[in-house]
């Protein structure tokens, strides 16, 4: 019996990034529909969009009026909800939006655990359909625990400083690199995909690596 060979994606984004959630599952359904001879090693890499965003954090649709204008954001909302609603996301623009370096931390601890995956399902799931702040630091520790870490562990490292430094150098690093938005898609090492692009752009990847396996 042959052995799949293995594909790393690794996925340049920001927990609060609409397109980052949307292109997530959009890679998801690629992956679903790969060729039997591949295997998936999925792996978040962190961004900030706004390094400099309140830890604290401030009402979501201020900051985005503050940023975009009302009137953009009038009509950007409906269209993101039905962008969301094809992908099974719903939503929600209530709730506040904070800087997401913790949060970021927490998935590199995740990361360190094998739970990286459902860590970053419940960031995206909190943050944008639950109207959770992943700013704060108690919320960050339940949603660990709800995935799979243990809350004590989970505790002690958000409250320190471990992985700061290491955040703060890969989300520089990206910059420097030329990643200048998200999400930001490296496949197997070779094969880059910028933005929430549809699963057939992906699955078009998968199969040229396929064909070589």
């Amino acid at each position: 019996m042959s052995v799949a060979r293995k594909v790393v994606i690794e996925i340049t984004s920001d927990n609060v990034c609409p397109w980052c959630y949307i292109g997530k599952k959009r890679l998801d359904k690629a992956i679903a529909r790969a060729p039997s001879n591949l295997s998936f090693d999925v792996r978040f890499r962190p961004f900030q969009l706004d390094p400099t965003a309140s830890p604290y954090g401030v009402p979501k649709l201020e900051a985005y009026e503050r940023k975009f204008g009302a009137d953009r954001v009038e009509k950007m909302i409906p269209h993101m909800k039905a962008v969301g609603e094809a992908e099974g996301i719903k939503f929600d623009y209530g709730g506040l939006i904070a800087n997401t370096l913790d949060s970021h931390r927490l998935l590199a601890f995740a990361a360190s655990q094998n739970k990286q995956l459902p860590v970053s399902a419940a960031l995206f799931a909190a943050y944008f359909e639950n109207q959770q702040n992943i700013g704060d630091r108690e919320t960050l520790i339940e949603i660990a625990a709800k995935a799979g870490l243990d809350a004590d562990a989970a505790r002690a490292y958000i409250e320190s400083d471990a992985g700061e430094r290491e955040v703060r150098e890969e989300v520089a690093g990206a910059r420097q690199r030329g990643i200048s938005g998200v999400p930001f898609f490296r496949i197997d090492g070779l094969y880059e995909i910028s933005g929430a692009q549809d699963p057939a752009v992906f699955e078009e990847v998968f199969a040229k690596i396929a064909e070589s396996a």
